[in-house]
């Protein structure tokens, strides 16, 4: 069974440039990703690499143990072992600013990789948004993605933030392509349902087997100012939440309700 690495770059192009490179095994042939566009309403594009099993490299395919190169503003190295042995089929491959995350191809947190060297960021991105961003009183949108192979639907604080497809449902060509729900941000909790509140936030997921999940999403008014857009990425077992630069991420569970012998509806984390 032919398998592949889909990469993906979620960073976005105002901030970074036109597209960071990954080099994979010393290839020459490196992988360009394309930064983020807002145009798109923030849906990164897919870059689709060739995996083979094996440890000996062969140009720039992936194989049980790979040396990794990310360009951004510097070049970060990673090691990244994915036997196929362990992980089969497709794998899905986030590259961001300070670390990537390996995602099966059902939406399961595989690893959280972190680069071989320190990463320092630089500071003037920190204040970009007081130069170029929107106004400071200005609330800014949270984009809720959907990173799994079920149509999801995603309330907030009890009230409904929308349906969202499952990844690749747009297109074809993008078989792991995340869609995307847009909700306001707000900084207090009585404007809080179906939207996201300075504070810890209730997000509740339905899947069309009308499983529910949830999960708690601190949002922090100081370390997110309210008028920056966030990132809050839905895998099927965890969340992670950017900013805009995604200098600042935090990340937790994703609780799964089971029924008991008695019928009573816990939460259960995985």
């Amino acid at each position: 069974m032919l398998t592949s690495v889909f990469l993906f770059n979620p960073l976005v192009s105002n901030h970074w440039g036109p597209q960071l490179s990954v080099t994979v095994n010393s290839s020459p042939n490196n992988y360009g990703l394309p930064y983020t566009l807002p145009q798109t309403g923030y849906i990164p594009l897919g870059t689709q690499a060739p995996r083979i099993p094996g440890s000996t490299p062969s140009g720039n395919s992936f194989v049980d143990n790979n040396q990794v190169q990310v360009q951004i503003d510097q070049s970060l190295p990673y090691i990244l072992p994915m036997p196929m042995a362990q992980f089969p089929g497709d794998l899905v491959l986030y590259v961001l600013y300070d670390r990537m995350l390996l995602i099966s191809a059902d939406g399961l947190l595989l690893k959280v990789l972190l680069p071989l060297e320190n990463v320092e960021f630089p500071s003037d991105r920190h204040h970009h948004h007081e130069k170029h961003g929107a106004a400071a009183d200005t609330a800014a949108l949270v984009y809720v993605y959907n990173l799994s192979i079920q149509d999801i639907s995603v309330s907030s604080n009890g009230g409904s933030i929308g349906p969202i497809p499952a990844w690749g449902a747009a297109s074809s060509n993008q078989p792991y392509q995340p869609n995307n729900q847009p909700a306001l941000r707000v900084s207090s909790s009585s404007q809080g349902r179906g939207n996201i509140f300075n504070g810890d936030n209730q997000i509740m997921i339905s899947t069309g087997n009308e499983q529910l999940q949830n999960c708690t999403v601190p949002v922090s008014g100081t370390q997110f100012p309210l008028n920056q857009p966030l990132f809050l990425y839905l895998l099927s077992d965890h969340w992670y939440l950017a900013d805009q630069f995604f200098s600042q991420v935090t990340s937790g569970p994703i609780q799964k309700a089971v029924t008991g012998t008695l019928g009573n509806t816990v939460s259960k984390s995985f």
